[in-house]
């Protein structure tokens, strides 16, 4: 006899590849380094990754609905086990607002991109390699 098995669809769209590249860069792991430790049960960089998603998707609703935005995508995948959408409410984003503007925020988020960093862009089954073709196309761009 077979057991009932049910499934629940999600979307994981381009978010993946942004999630991947956020934690590629450690993203969140950076941003937690600059705040002190809170109670909050998702982390100031995880929170702020998730709205950098939510941006991509709901670019003008307001703090309150990134829940409903999270509903049906694989959060815990995006943005790591035991995260849940209702984790992200509009309290959790304020207060890593908060946070975020508490320190100097130049400073933050130039970090990241002051790193050289060789992004995997998925591009290794290319004839040229992974990085080659991403170098190459990178090099071309700054011959424009």
């Amino acid at each position: 006899m077979e057991a009932d098995v049910s499934y629940t669809p999600e979307r994981l769209d381009h978010l993946g590849i942004v999630a991947g590249i956020c934690r590629q860069i450690q993203l969140a792991e950076l941003l937690d380094g600059y705040t002190e430790p809170s109670r909050q049960r998702v982390s100031v960089g995880t929170a702020t990754v998730a709205m950098v998603l939510n941006g991509l998707g709901f670019s003008n609703r307001r703090l309150y609905l990134v829940p409903q935005f999270f509903e049906n995508k694989p959060v815990e995948r995006l943005l790591g086990e035991g995260v849940k959408a209702r984790d992200l409410n509009d309290d959790c984003l304020g207060r890593t607002l908060d946070r975020l503007y508490d320190q100097d925020l130049t400073r933050l988020f130039a970090g990241p991109s002051s790193r050289p960093q060789a992004v995997d862009a998925g591009l290794s089954d290319h004839p040229r390699g992974g990085h080659s073709a991403v170098h190459e196309a990178l090099g071309r761009q700054q011959l424009r």
